[in-house]
Order: structure tokens, then C-alpha cells, then sequence
């Protein structure tokens, strides 16, 4: 229902308008506004003054003259129609003073918008006809006396005029609107009330959606004074909406912090202030209209709301195992080979480049990709590791770009996004390059050099910003120069290349390295990390460590296991390095102690003591993870395959390939 409210100086305009109104109803029951409703609200008002103190429940106001004047002027919410006075109007009003008075000399007092058209009717008519404007009431007894004193014997005006005229003697009329002028004002305030109904429902969907944002939003005009204030804002800078709306900010904020940010310069800014015991992270940017500042929009956001949400996004970033979790600072040697080497990979660190990381099995080329990744810009983004040669060349292929909906048998329903994809903005680590087929090296290559994907079975593109380190312990050139790896692909990926030491060609860092990885062990077993003797340590320095530090790590966690007291000699080291678990010192297999001896024995029980606790602790981890093997290898610090070989090893895999089983024990 659209309610209209008439503002009408007489009893009789009221009722014109309301019969005009009706038969304006009957004859649109057929137009676009067919069905609306419309109630009428009237009031009858002589006095201007009556409106300024009057609240009107209406989606249109309907006004005349002098009213409407006085609506506008007090920026009324409701749009405001006003009645417009014809030359029409003007000539009924004199033929019925011709009516009432012989040779007439007319004045015309009213509001200055409704004599316009005076002058040009006297000439018209070869009457008479003097215009009085008057922009307010008290005007009215002065315009009276000048027109008496003109000889005027007859006069068009509202009620007070009227009453003026006649007790000075000269006949009046009132000045009324025609029913066609009554016609054009329904018709004008139907259409404004319509937009205005949109209006305000668009504004209450906007302030719905305003008040439920989590941001405190206030927007202001060119003056400072506060336009838009939602609930947040309320909350967070601690004003109430009612002082608010239509106030100064700057009057309203005492933090002088705060307050200087509100009256910035004038250009978009974010600042953090501490305010009423809370960081505030306070965003600021000029409102452009039409290419001339208009305001100010101001948002407000709670730290620590934000300090959650990225805590949150990290967390889960972090389950889909998208984070790279070593830093150069975990780099462990202090040596000047590997102190060149990693001062490379730092400035390497710097630019966008594809870099390629050789080196033997073992050498740490992960640990060197992560910290590439956390050192660099993209340190933000997601770091995706892989293992080429982990999978068959199909897997691969899938795994690496992702596949469409329906693109093979079994594939998910609504397609897989491939490791590129989730790599988006940050680094892809490609481990074991070199074992890569032609059809894929081709298909990297693309990528590469176009920078954008196509999953399987899908006909479309996907971009990429993606920075690409991939690893090998192979040389790639023999690869090239025999054929098994494609020169264009290799050059792509060579553009950096960083080569890892072996721990032999850095024997220095061995003792430090050896100390840490024994105090880590010694601390996940809740035991008093064990020395290594000097006769101990320069036996491990004599060792020619083909597994490099994932040998040495391996030895290190034997020795902790297998150490019965608070120090390790040499002969603990001569044991945990033999019987099996690879070449003796020197390179030369290391005999171990005689069969069915003591010591035979001892070692026989310890290693069982180890099993039984390395057996343990992967089926803790493994019932905690809900028998994830992924999950569990990554809680246990090492590769799916390590865990599988580890799980056969001890027993926990039940022989059938087929199915992954575990042997429980129960």
C-alpha cells in the first residue's frame, strides 16, 4: 500500500484532491500500477509554521506553495510533490473576481512561485494584474496595504490574504488549483512514491547487509558529519547510533591517535591504534564522485578478530600440508661450503627464477627448497612438495594438473584441482625430476613456458603464478645427451642452479650436526641427551657417509636407542654402523662382536627394546590419525614410503597388497 499525505491550505483543495484521487485510481486500474493500494492521509494547515514540528508516516508528501516551500526547506525524509499553479488556475481565479467586482484592478498575493505569470496574464487580458510575492506569511499585511494604496479594489490569495483584503475593502478570491493541476500532482507523486518505496527497500537491504558485517563501517560527507554508521562501528568505537548520525566524527572520537587518522590527508591509508583497550586496524579512502571527493569512507576492523581468521586460514592451509616448515636457520654447519651455498640460495631467494637443486640422496635438497620458499616473497602462498618418482606416469599426470568431472572411470564427480592449481602464488617443489616420462616432460614443458594448466579431460586453460624448484641427484645433461630428457625442458629448469654438498665434502659441520639430531632423539625418548667421546667423534668423522645427513641422522637415533650410558664411545658408534645397517668405517664392513657373546646379546636385545618402541610409537601415531599413512608420516617426521618400509619391517602390515591392512594385534 503506498500511503500519500496531503498538506492542503483549504477544505475544499482537500476535497478535490480526494475525489481527483479516485478517479485518478479508477482510470490506472489498467496501467503498470494496477493492484497497488493507495490510502490518503490529509491535513488542512493555514499556518506554515503547523509543519515544522509535524511527523508524517507516508511514502509521499502532496504540498502548495508556501507548505512545500517550507517541506523542502526543512529536508523532510519523505520526498516531498508540490501542487503546480497554471496559467489555468490564474485565469478561473479572475474570472471569478470579474464576477464579484466591476472593472477590477486584480493583486495577486501568494508564494513567489505561484505569481509567476501574472504579468504576462494582465497583458494578455488588457487587465490589471499585479503580482505579491511574499517568502513569508508576515509579509502578507504590508503587500495588502501597498496594494491598497495602488487603488487595487480586488485580490487572489490564500486565507490570510483574504482576511487582510476584506478588512481593507477589497473584494477577495481564493486562489485554487484546478482539478488538471490536482491531476499532475497525483500522477507526479504515484511515480515518486514508487521509486521511493524501492528506494527505501533497497536501503534496507543495504543496511541489513551494513549492520551485519563484522567491520565497523562509517561513512561521512565533505564535511566530517557522519552519514553511515553501522552496528560494528557502534561496538568498536565505542558511540552510540543516535549521537552519531549526523555528527562530526572528529567530536566524537577522544583518542587524539584515532582522531588524526579520521582527519588524514585525504588519500587511502591503513593504520593499527590501540583504542579503549583494543588494536583497531583503521582503513580510510576519499568517496569520489564524478571526480570530486564527496567524503570519506572509514572501516574499522578488530585485530584480534583478524589475528583469528589468519590463524585459522594457516591452520588449514597447514592440514592440506600446503606449508613449507624449515627455514635457512635450520640449516645446520657452520662450515664455509655450506655457508657459500646457502648465502646462494638466499640470493636466489630473491627473484622468480626456476631453480634447479643437485645433489647426492640425503643431502637435505627439501630442507634447501623450504627455506627458498619461507625467504621469498611468495612466503605466504602454499608450498607443494612432490615426488616424481613416486607414482606411475597416469597418476602423475593427474596429481601434477588435476582432472575433469567424468574424465576417467572412478574420477570424482566434480574434478580434482592438480598440484599446480594449489600451488597458485606460491612454489612447487618437483623432487627426483629426472624420473619423469617424455609425454610429462613435455606437458611440464608447456607449463613452463606458458605458465598456465589444462586438467585432464577438461578443454580449458587455467592460469598459474607459480614458482617452480625442482631437485634431482642424477646429472640432467647425461640425461639430455642420451636422450631421456628432453634439452628444451632442461634449460627451462636450469636457469638456477644450486648444488648441495655431501657431508663428506663437509666433514666439519659432522660433529655439530651429530650433537643436535642426539639431543632431539634423547628428547623424544625423555632421556639425558648422551656425549659423544672425542675417540667417538673422529671416528664419525672418519666415515665416508654414502646416505649423507639421512644417514647420519639414522645413526643418530640408533645411537640414542641402543646408548646405555651418559656417553657414546667409539665402539657404540663401530656397532650402531654395522650388523647390517651399512658399511663399516672407512667403507670397510665393520665385524660386529662374536656370536652368542655378552655383547652379542645385549646388541640382539636392543634392537628388539627398539622395535618394540619404534612399533608402538606408529601405532600410537597411527590410531591418533585415524589410520591415515599420510597423516602419519607427516606426524612422524618422514616419507610415506619410509613408513611403509618401517611398518613391514616390524610387522604391521598384514601380506596383502591388495588392501592396506595393519596388524594390530588385536
Amino acid at each position: 500500500m503506498i500511503r500519500i499525505a496531503l498538506i492542503a491550505p483549504s477544505r475544499e483543495i482537500s476535497q478535490l484532491f480526494a475525489e481527483t484521487l479516485a478517479e485518478h485510481n479508477r482510470e490506472s486500474a489498467t496501467a503498470t500500477d494496477a493492484g497497488e493500494e493507495y490510502q490518503l492521509e490529509t491535513h488542512v494547515m493555514n499556518e506554515p509554521r503547523e509543519v515544522e514540528t509535524f511527523s508524517f508516516d507516508a511514502d509521499v508528501i502532496v504540498a502548495r506553495g508556501l507548505l512545500a516551500q517550507r517541506l523542502q526547506q526543512r529536508g523532510y525524509y519523505v520526498p516531498i510533490v508540490e501542487i503546480p499553479v497554471t496559467i489555468n488556475d490564474l485565469i478561473r481565479c479572475v474570472r471569478r473576481v470579474q464576477e464579484l467586482v466591476e472593472s477590477p484592478r486584480i493583486a495577486v498575493v501568494a508564494a513567489s512561485r505561484m505569481t509567476a505569470g501574472a504579468a504576462e496574464l494582465s497583458a494578455l487580458l488588457h487587465l490589471p494584474i499585479h503580482p505579491f510575492p511574499f517568502e513569508a506569511r508576515e509579509e502578507i499585511p504590508g503587500l495588502i496595504e501597498a496594494a491598497a494604496r495602488m487603488g487595487l479594489n480586488a485580490l487572489i490569495g490564500g486565507v490570510r490574504a483574504q482576511r487582510e483584503a476584506r478588512q481593507r475593502g477589497i473584494a477577495a478570491v481564493p486562489y485554487e488549483s484546478g482539478r488538471e493541476s490536482i491531476w499532475h500532482a497525483i500522477t507526479e507523486a504515484k511515480r515518486v512514491a514508487h521509486i521511493s518505496r524501492r528506494e527505501k527497500e533497497r536501503s534496507q537491504r543495504l543496511s541489513v547487509i551494513v549492520n551485519q558485517s563484522f567491520d565497523g563501517i562509517v561513512a561521512l560527507d565533505e564535511a566530517g558529519r557522519v552519514t553511515l554508521f553501522n552496528a560494528a562501528a557502534e561496538r568498536l568505537l565505542k558511540v552510540p547510533l543516535a549521537r552519531a548520525m549526523g555528527s562530526p566524527l572528529d567530536q566524537l572520537i577522544a583518542d587524539p591517535r584515532l582522531r588524526s587518522i579520521i582527519e588524514g590527508p585525504g588519500r587511502a591509508s591503513t593504520e593499527v591504534v590501540q583504542h579503549d583497550g583494543r588494536f583497531l586496524a583503521v582503513n580510510t579512502a576519499p568517496i569520489q564522485v564524478e571526480g570530486g571527493r564527496s567524503g570519506t569512507l572509514i572501516t574499522v576492523q578488530d585485530a584480534t578478530r583478524i589475528q583469528h581468521l589468519e590463524t585459522k586460514i594457516r591452520q588449514q592451509i597447514h592440514f592440506r600440508g600446503l606449508v613449507a616448515k624449515h627455514r635457512f636457520e635450520d640449516i645446520l654447519g657452520s662450515s664455509a661450503r655450506i655457508r657459500q651455498v646457502v648465502q646462494t640460495a638466499k640470493d636466489f631467494s630473491g627473484v622468480d627464477s626456476n631453480i634447479l637443486i643437485v645433489g647426492e640422496t640425503g643431502t637435505g635438497k627439501e630442507l634447501f627448497a623450504q627455506s627458498i620458499h619461507n625467504h621469498s616473497d611468495r612466503h605466504e602462498g602454499p608450498f607443494v612438495a612432490f615426488n616424481c618418482a613416486a607414482l606411475s606416469e597416469s597418476l602423475l599426470e593427474s596429481e601434477l594438473f588435476g582432472y575433469a568431472s567424468g574424465a576417467f572411470t572412478g574420477a570424482a564427480r566434480d574434478g580434482k584441482s592438480g598440484l599446480f592449481e594449489l600451488a597458485h602464488r606460491g612454489t612447487i617443489f618437483l623432487d627426483e625430476i629426472s624420473e619423469i616420462s617424455p609425454h610429462l616432460q613435455a606437458l611440464l614443458l608447456r607449463v613452463l613456458q606458458e605458465r598456465e594448466i589444462r586438467r585432464l579431460g577438461d578443454d580449458r586453460v587455467i592460469p598459474v603464478d607459480v614458482r617452480v624448484v625442482a631437485s634431482t641427484n642424477r646429472e640432467l645433461c647425461d640425461l639430455v645427451r642420451t636422450g631421456r630428457f628432453r634439452e628444451d625442458l632442461y634449460y627451462r629448469l636450469d636457469i638456477l642452479r644450486l648444488a648441495i654438498p655431501t657431508l663428506a665434502e663437509r666433514q666439519e659441520d659432522i660433529p655439530l650436526i651429530a650433537a643436535y639430531w642426539v639431543g632431539v632423539y634423547a628428547g623424544q625418548m625423555r632421556r639425558t641427551p648422551p656425549a659423544l667421546t672425542g675417540e667417538a667423534t673422529e671416528f664419525l668423522l672418519r666415515h665416508p657417509w654414502p646416505g649423507n645427513i639421512r644417514q647420519l641422522r639414522n645413526v643418530c637415533e640408533r645411537l640414542v636407542v641402543l646408548s646405555q650410558r651418559d656417553i657414546i664411545t667409539t665402539e657404540d658408534v663401530r656397532t650402531a654402523l654395522t650388523n647390517g645397517y651399512g658399511p663399516g668405517a672407512q667403507g670397510r664392513p665393520a665385524a660386529g662382536p662374536p656370536a652368542n657373546s655378552p655383547a652379542s646379546e645385549m646388541l640382539t636385545l636392543a634392537r628388539e627394546a627398539a622395535d618394540e618402541e619404534a612399533r608402538s610409537r606408529i601405532l600410537s601415531v597411527l590410531r591418533e590419525t585415524g589410520f591415515s599413512m599420510k597423516q602419519a608420516a607427516e606426524t612422524l617426521g618422514v616419507d610415506r614410503s619410509t613408513l611403509w618400509r618401517r611398518m613391514r619391517k616390524l610387522g604391521l602390515l598384514a601380506d596383502r597388497p591388495a588392501k592396506r591392512r595393519f596388524a594390530t594385534g588385536k
